[in-house]
């Protein structure tokens, strides 16, 4: 180790912190180093266990629908312009 110099180890996340990034771990929109902390994170906070929990039941529903939803829109949109 050198001497001279500390490693500083990361502050932990806040829930805060953690809501921010929810939709995107749930969606693997992260990286693997950036979901750590949030795993840590979840693994002792039942508040936003819950919170990932509602996103992922979210998250299916709207793929669920999604190619309806799509249409939907899309169709409603192009007539606007017609």
């Amino acid at each position: 180790m050198n001497p001279g110099f500390e490693v500083v180890p990361e502050p932990e996340m806040t829930c805060e912190d953690v809501l921010d990034l929810l939709h995107a771990f749930v969606t693997n929109e992260l990286e693997p180093e950036e979901s750590k902390p949030i795993l840590e994170h979840l693994a002792s906070c039942d508040a936003c266990r819950a919170a990932m929990s509602e996103h992922v039941r979210l998250a299916g529903k709207l793929s669920e629908h999604m190619p309806r939803l799509g249409k939907l829109y899309f169709s409603a949109h192009n007539r606007r312009y017609d």
